[in-house]
């Protein structure tokens, strides 16, 4: 039996930061998001209060799927929504977070131009957490 854990990676848009409730920005987007919090919540009892609110949308992939699965993913699930998303990111910023977790390799990242294109669209900047756990085999 092997410990050999495989890749895996995320994505979600996240608007953070507004002074209306989660309520108002999913009436707004007219999407449920997939997580969300406001602005001096808890979520644990020595937990200092939450600063901002967030409303998040994650890609709903396979966790091994690729960082570009992900994306066209989400990309799918706001269709239709871009200019609501491109005011929203206008009033409050809207950025498109991506995951990925490498066990074993890191095998790059390629963005084709229709990606680019449709997140400029929305307005979302873009952010890429990658973490790397694999030991180095010549040690």
């Amino acid at each position: 039996m092997s410990d050999r854990k495989e890749n895996t990676s995320y994505a979600y848009f996240r608007i953070v930061e507004f002074d209306c409730s989660v309520e108002d920005i999913t009436k707004r987007v007219g999407i449920e998001p997939t997580g969300s919090y406001s602005q001096g919540e808890k979520l644990h009892p020595k937990q200092a209060p939450r600063k901002y609110s967030a409303w998040h949308l994650k890609s709903k992939s396979s966790s091994t799927a690729d960082i570009e699965t992900h994306i066209l993913e989400l990309l799918e699930q706001v269709k239709g929504k871009e200019f609501i998303l491109k005011t929203l990111a206008e009033e409050f910023g809207l950025q498109l977070t991506c995951v990925g977790h490498f066990h074993e390799s890191n095998l790059g990242l390629s963005l084709s131009e229709e990606i680019i294109s449709r997140v400029a669209e929305c307005g979302a900047s873009m952010d890429f957490d990658f973490y790397h756990y694999w030991a180095d085999a010549s040690a």
